[in-house]
């Protein structure tokens, strides 16, 4: 083993407790909150996974206000952590929570979108936690959180129109537009008016929301629809435009409520990850439910929020520089692994001929263009809209597959299978053509001519490595109560349910990251070509179609305010931008050291499937039709 990956080794080890000791600082706002992981059964056997965040001055005697915020399709609660932490350390007791069929949370009912998990927790809370005012409760709802908090807002104000209490008192939305229209009582057919406080938080380029009759969510304000959200209230009468920020007092049924927009800069997925987006958050619920008692009142841009992210990103850098070294040292340091070490010269291959250069550019123009191409076609005819897997089509569905139950995954896991298999395809051609007529097999430089044996002791290689990685990572959990992870990008801790999920579509990935070594170590890896100049050339073939999809897809939002492609799958393709080409650049230094490509490959297809499965929504796995 060399001494630098031994540095390197190190190295990733400190980032990573680092990441933890600063990350659980900020995330305690200096140790002022307490941060509780919970999973708690909520009504016939369901469970709701969250953590609470408790100021540590709350108590029986000084009840302080009750926050639910929850997070939008495909997510979880670590979505929600700027408003959790913000919130908190002024004086909110907050809880975040992973939705129903997301998360760590139960499957209610497999394939449907289930709306009463608010309104549950609001009954939890208000039973369980005597720290807690109750006539001071807001939720919170992200994209389709959103939905779910306006469920509650409804089941409360419904009971409140029959002799009962409405218990959540504020409501704000983010990334989703807000009920501009009283509701009707389906059991007595009474119109219910809306008689809470209502805020919305809406990015300006906005994927899902807020287009109104402009079809543009960056003229919301200017909309008839905003405006009939303002004018709501009795006594107040906006003509013109709404002024952004503006808290709108008035009456509803006699009672005093408030409505206030706040259009901010950014997209929907940067409602949870903004200093705009934390700003809105304070200043509604300091507006509607006050400065918590004991409190002073903090400016809503004064955050800290950010610098712990930092520290989670730190602790992903760290985790992810720890995958080679790692399984360095287990090849030079064990008898077993010992046998995949290479000692011999890695050939390449010399491009001598015009034909051999213009195949080879040829191909790689195809590897840079191909898979970008592809991605639609796979994800919305074959999958989305074809029966071979139902229920993908972003919504619910009656029908689930028990095997494969998540439908982001299913999108993802095709293309890269597709895409993996084509490109090998295309690249063994073009080595016959550019080698023609006397291409003969497999070039040894590849790093696929391999015993089976050591196919097998790289599956095991890989297994140990990505074992070693998520103990560390829940030993991190374990201590601190973080994990890592920069906005959409996350290594989370998982359930029995994420390794189900895992073990249906780990192939997948890892024939796209085979095909993808096969690629970069020969067809980049030419004579004369220096490691930087291969790695280099390798990264922008990965990305620079997806990096052409998402800039086509915004540059064309901003221009026109209406977006080219479906707004789902590019943001699902967000992540993909930084993990193909470090995951590119892993694999490539396991090839360097075993001389195949089995090893890399599969540590980094089985590591981005556990990320990839335990951060977004399921549909039902075959244990939940066990069960």
């Amino acid at each position: 083993m060399k001494k630098t990956t031994k540095t390197l080794l190190v190295v990733s080890l400190v980032l990573c407790l680092i990441s933890g000791i600063f990350a659980s600082v900020f995330q305690s706002s200096f140790n002022t909150v307490e941060v509780e992981d919970f999973n708690v059964i909520v009504q016939d056997g369901n469970y709701v996974n969250g953590q609470l965040y408790i100021p540590k001055d709350a108590s029986e005697e000084n009840k302080l206000p009750f926050l639910i915020f929850l997070h939008g399709n495909f997510n979880n609660y670590s979505m929600q952590d700027q408003n959790a932490i913000e919130l908190s350390r002024r004086g909110f007791v907050v809880m975040i929570t992973d939705n129903f069929n997301m998360g760590n949370s139960s499957i209610t009912e497999p394939g449907a979108w289930d709306m009463s998990q608010i309104r549950l927790m609001v009954e939890y809370a208000a039973s369980n936690f005597n720290f807690i005012d109750t006539d001071k409760i807001g939720i919170y709802g992200h994209s389709l959180g959103g939905y779910v908090a306006h469920d509650a807002v409804q089941y409360y104000l419904t009971e409140e129109a029959n002799g009962g209490v409405c218990k959540v008192s504020a409501i704000l939305d983010a990334g989703n537009d807000p009920v501009y229209e009283p509701f009707v009582d389906e059991a007595t057919g009474e119109t219910i008016d809306l008689a809470v406080d209502w805020g919305v938080t809406a990015a300006e380029w906005d994927e899902w929301c807020y287009t109104g009759e402009t079809g543009n969510p960056s003229l919301y304000l200017s909309s008839d629809a905003a405006r009939s959200f303002i004018n709501q209230l009795d006594g107040v009468d906006v003509n013109g435009d709404v002024e952004n920020w503006k808290v709108y007092s008035g009456e509803i049924n006699g009672e005093t409520h408030k409505r206030v927009i706040y259009q901010i800069p950014g997209i929907h997925p940067m409602n949870h990850f903004s200093t705009d987006g934390a700003a809105c958050a304070v200043d509604f619920f300091y507006n509607t439910l006050g400065v918590p008692n004991g409190y002073e009142e903090i400016d809503p841009y004064n955050q800290i929020w950010w610098a712990k992210e930092l520290f989670n990103c730190v602790g992903l850098i760290g985790i992810l520089m720890f995958i080679f070294p790692c399984g360095s040292l287990l090849i030079n340091g064990t008898t077993y692994f010992g046998e995949l070490k290479f000692s011999g010269k890695l050939a390449a291959p010399r491009l001598t001929s015009k034909k051999q250069k213009a195949v080879h550019w040829t191909d790689y123009a195809i590897n840079c263009i191909l898979p970008a191409l592809l991605f639609f076609p796979i994800a919305w005819k074959l999958i989305a809209k074809s029966n071979w897997i139902p229920g993908t089509d972003w919504g619910p569905s009656s029908t689930v597959p028990h095997w494969f139950g998540q439908p982001n995954t299913n999108e993802l896991a095709a293309w890269s299978l597709i895409v993996g298999i084509v490109l090998f395809l295309i690249f063994v051609v073009c080595y016959k053509i550019s080698k023609a007529p006397d291409a003969k097999g497999i070039p040894e430089y590849w790093g696929i001519k391999v015993s089976v044996r050591k196919v097998w002791k790289s599956f095991v290689l890989a297994l140990a490595v990505v074992c070693c990685a998520y103990f560390i990572l829940y030993t991190v959990e374990f201590f601190f109560n973080v994990d890592f992870r920069i906005w959409v990008i996350a290594m989370r801790v998982f359930t029995v349910r994420g390794v189900m999920y895992a073990l249906a579509y780990v192939p997948a990935f890892i024939v796209f990251y085979l095909a993808n070594s096969v690629l970069v170590n020969g067809g980049n890896n030419i004579e004369g070509r220096s490691e930087w100049k291969v790695l280099l050339l390798s990264c922008i073939a990965n990305i620079i179609g997806i990096v052409a999809i998402i800039a086509i897809q915004y540059i064309t939002f901003a221009s026109t305010g209406a977006l080219a492609f479906n707004a789902m799958r590019v943001v699902n393709l967000f992540p993909l931008v930084v993990l193909i080409p470090v995951g590119t650049i892993i694999s490539r230094q396991f090839y360097k050291e075993t001389g195949n490509v089995y090893a890399g490959s599969f540590v980094i297809g089985i590591l981005y499937t556990l990320m990839t499965v335990a951060n977004t929504s399921s549909l039902g796995t075959i244990l939940h039709y066990w069960h």
